[in-house]
């Protein structure tokens, strides 16, 4: 069924209708047919043409990323998965600093983002671990937090990375937030 009359004229039955749709004119009228009741189902295309029906802009398409620029990986994630990324990475090359987050130790953790900022301007790469042992306790755990937190702020207030990449949920969050980042857009 490749003419747009035909898509328009064919009936939906109960059930599920797969549409079978060539041009976006054909995408349009599968659905356009879309009623209460009918839960659609399609590729990106045919949402696109979906939610125009709305009167919603086309998205834009995805501009890219330019990945010239110094590189951050806050590693926060304990998971095996985890601990052997950042271990591969580091067996690559890629410089690896760890974070004292075991014991409440400003100092330390001063010594761990200068490491880190010179890493990121001498390699243009660096890698902002936790310890590979599990913490317990609120105070080591929010601890742990600043020492992430600070990091993030602090090397973005010199501009030390273009590019921060955040391993492990909460770490990203915990990024996103300290950065004050509410808002995120797809570059590809």
């Amino acid at each position: 069924m490749h003419d747009a009359e035909n898509v328009q004229l064919a009936s939906l039955r109960q059930g599920v209708n797969v549409g079978s749709a060539a041009t976006s004119v054909e995408l349009q009228a599968w659905a356009a047919r879309l009623r209460d009741g009918i839960l659609p189902a399609g590729g990106a295309d045919f949402f696109e043409a979906y939610l125009s029906l709305f009167g919603l802009p086309a998205p834009h398409a995805p501009s890219g990323c330019d990945a010239r620029g110094p590189h951050l990986l806050l590693s926060g994630s304990l998971a095996p998965a985890g601990r052997a990324f950042r271990s591969a990475l580091a067996d690559t090359g890629t410089p690896l600093v760890r974070l004292p987050v075991n014991a409440y130790d400003p100092p330390a953790l001063d010594d761990a983002v200068a490491a880190l900022a010179r890493h990121l301007e001498v390699s243009g790469k660096a890698i902002a671990s936790t310890q590979d042992t599990l913490l317990e306790g609120a105070e080591r755990m929010a601890w742990l937090q600043t020492c992430f937190s600070t990091t993030a702020t602090r090397l973005q207030a010199r501009r030390a990375f273009r590019h921060l990449l955040a391993e492990g949920g909460s770490t990203a969050a915990l990024a996103a937030a300290s950065l004050g980042w509410n808002s995120l857009t797809v570059a590809g």
